[in-house]
């Protein structure tokens, strides 16, 4: 006697559906556990090779801080102000910056970004610190970017950096042309190490 069992429908639904979970759940588990292991890479001699991780920037600061002008402001062509900033990070901990600026009154005919150079110091000028960059005023907030320099004064070989700092606020309207900001983010990225700043 032979019996035969008829599937409906709806239960054929849910299998189906279960089975779509299971192909699911085993693809991720299945990349879960190949990221799980280091890359690998193989040579045209066909040995394999491990994948060298990328290391830690050296130079990694962030910390909030504000620009504000200077009085008087501005002279013909160039426009004074003041960047200050608290930091913490690597290679310098807890730093206090503070960067005297010279804002061309200029800006460039695409962007509208005036042309700047800072000095100041960070940590009661236990650091020097040189900045070349620029300042835009894109109509909310303002961007203050350069490379920045960062070195011991008068040592022959000290720790040294150089990277990027870059710092983002909202401003008064107008600039005029240096905006005095509120609360700022700020960050410093680069490399750092003790090199011969003097040479013979």
């Amino acid at each position: 006697m032979k019996t035969s069992i008829q599937v409906r429908p709806g239960a054929k639904l849910l299998l189906g559906v279960a089975a779509c979970l299971w192909m699911l759940v085993s693809s991720y588990i299945a990349s879960s556990a190949e990221s799980a292991f280091p890359l690998t890479a193989t040579s045209p001699s066909g040995s394999t090779t491990m994948s060298t991780p990328v290391p830690a920037p050296s130079l990694l600061m962030e910390g909030t801080g504000y620009i504000t002008p200077s009085s008087p402001e501005c002279t013909i062509n160039i426009c004074a102000g003041t960047f200050i900033a608290t930091l913490s990070g690597r290679p310098f901990g807890q730093a206090d910056l503070t960067l005297n600026l010279s804002v061309n009154r200029t800006g460039d005919q695409f962007t509208g970004c005036k042309q700047l150079v800072g000095r100041g110091g960070i940590n009661n000028d236990a650091y020097i610190v040189a900045l070349i960059g620029q300042l835009c005023t894109p109509g909310v907030g303002y961007t203050l970017s350069g490379t920045v320099q960062i070195y011991a004064p008068a040592a022959a070989s000290s720790t040294a950096a150089v990277g990027t700092l870059l710092a983002f606020g909202g401003t008064n309207i107008p600039p005029n042309p240096i905006p005095n900001s509120g609360p700022s983010l700020v960050s410093i990225l680069g490399a750092s190490g003790k090199i011969p700043l003097l040479l013979p």
